[in-house]
């Protein structure tokens, strides 16, 4: 399981270096997902993330209650970085 987190938290870095690229005015920008903004994909690839160590870990899923949108509010490269 160990060796597991620790892949997942390399990606976890490489994915938090793309986002401390983003720049506030992209968070609405429309991306290859249909009908999904910089924003949604952040908020769902976020708390997948987040749900798979937590749940690895023998925690609860992540950010239980939680609209999405609610996730990172304005600044995602703080909620990624934590």
């Amino acid at each position: 399981m160990d060796d597991l987190l620790n892949d997942y938290a390399a990606v976890a870095q490489q994915i938090a270096d793309i986002v401390a690229g983003i720049r506030p005015g992209q968070l609405d920008s429309p991306t290859p997902c249909t009908d999904w903004t910089v924003r949604d994909v952040l908020n769902h690839t976020g708390h997948t993330a987040r749900t798979i160590v937590s749940m690895a870990q023998g925690g609860p899923p992540a950010d239980i209650g939680l609209p999405p949108e609610d996730r990172f509010g304005a600044d995602p490269v703080d909620w990624w970085a934590r």
